[in-house]
């Protein structure tokens, strides 16, 4: 999953990366790989908190072009962060 990250990172020119797994039976998503310069990400997430628990609620790919400014951003991760997508990951089996 690590080198899945890293190869979307550089396909996207993007600096910080990470992927969190869902546990549907806890409704929460853990931060399984942090590819971030930013050391405060939250390793736990709600499902529907956030961009990332938000993504897992909807099952849908979102962007948030500022997410300093987005009404559901997460503190203090949205003091270092402008642009953020996050894209949910499904395995089949």
């Amino acid at each position: 999953v690590q080198m899945a990250v890293h190869g979307l990172m550089e396909l996207l020119e993007v600096p910080d990366g990470g992927y969190y797994t869902l546990h549907p039976q806890l409704q929460t998503l853990t931060l399984d790989v942090n590819l971030s310069t930013i050391d405060h990400s939250p390793t736990t997430v709600l499902v529907g908190q956030g961009l990332v628990g938000r993504v897992a609620e909807t099952g849908e790919a979102m962007v948030v072009d500022d997410y300093s400014q987005w009404e559901h951003r997460l503190e203090p991760l949205a003091q270092d962060q402008v642009s953020i997508l996050a894209i949910p990951v499904k395995f089949a089996g």
